[in-house]
């Protein structure tokens, strides 16, 4: 902290296990109305995966909750859009419009523009190693007493997936022409879309419509897939050590989040699967 109350630096850096966060505000706090207002720059987020690095400095107002005129103010908060950019890449994550947000209403619009997939390892399953670069835009809003809402649309050309396999010494590499997921708040709850071409016959697609505001989160949608991978479906199946081979198939789904039911035609040529804690495999399931 260098300067006073009215018209100060201060150098922030917090880390954790996980990330190691900096940035450094020049302003000054008016503490008859109870706001912050100045500049925000030279901010750093840095992960064992990726560092990204603010490329602008950016004005920032904080409104602290306070009692006004026999009204409640809450708290606020208003950002200048810019962007962060990824080190040694060309990667960037913009927020394209200011942000005001409150409890009461807010919206976050944020681009990303050939972000290396390596920044969402962390979110990634272990066994799954994603390389690409990934594009789209990301508006989520809110207001209060409504339900959320969500316009995002992402996806990835030319990269590849990676997963491993128990027991192989490589993993199974699955190249793609385009991956792509579009999440859209609709009247029923949450619109899900998913897509992949390998760009070279085998493609899939699943669409989904989930009410998180109900109990038990009702599902219902469509799962199309024709000449895919199966392996690509192992990280989210923890009690499969092997899982491959070329599926195709037509289904619906129903059920709940928590417990999803899948039903249509399958079919199966040159399957490997293993499950955890059973003796004997599966090769060339047909």
């Amino acid at each position: 902290f260098n300067g006073t109350e009215q018209a100060h630096v201060v150098d922030l850096d917090v880390a954790n296990e996980q990330l190691d966060i900096g940035a450094r505000l020049k302003g000054g706090f008016n503490r008859d109305k109870l706001v912050w207002s100045g500049v925000i720059g030279k901010g750093r987020i840095k992960s064992k995966y990726a560092t990204l690095n603010q490329l602008q400095p950016a004005q920032l107002i904080v409104n602290l909750p306070h009692e006004q005129d026999g009204s409640r103010n809450d708290f606020k908060v208003q950002l200048a859009a810019h962007c962060w950019q990824a080190s040694d890449q060309s990667g960037k994550l913009c927020l394209r419009d200011n942000l005001i947000a409150s409890p009461d209403k807010g919206e976050v619009n944020i681009a990303l523009q050939n972000l290396d997939t390596t920044l969402f390892s962390v979110f990634l399953p272990k066994d799954i190693e994603w390389h690409g670069k990934i594009n789209g835009k990301a508006i989520v809003g809110w207001q209060r007493g409504r339900p959320p809402t969500i316009n995002t649309t992402l996806y990835s050309d030319n990269g590849k997936i990676d997963l491993i396999q128990d027991g192989d010494s490589a993993p199974v590499t699955l190249p793609y022409k385009r991956v792509s997921l579009i999440a859209l708040s609709v009247p029923e709850g949450i619109k899900l879309r998913t897509d992949i071409n390998t760009g070279r016959g085998a493609r899939g697609y699943a669409e989904v419509i989930v009410d998180p505001y109900k109990t038990p989160k009702p599902i219902s949608g469509a799962l199309v897939l024709n000449e895919l991978n199966l392996a690509i479906f192992k990280p989210f199946f923890p009690g499969m050590r092997v899982l491959e081979g070329n599926v195709t198939m037509a289904g619906g789904l129903g059920g709940t989040l928590a417990k999803p039911q899948l039903y249509g035609d399958v079919k199966l040529a040159d399957g490997r699967i293993a499950i955890l804690d059973l003796p004997f495999n599966l090769t060339n399931a047909n």
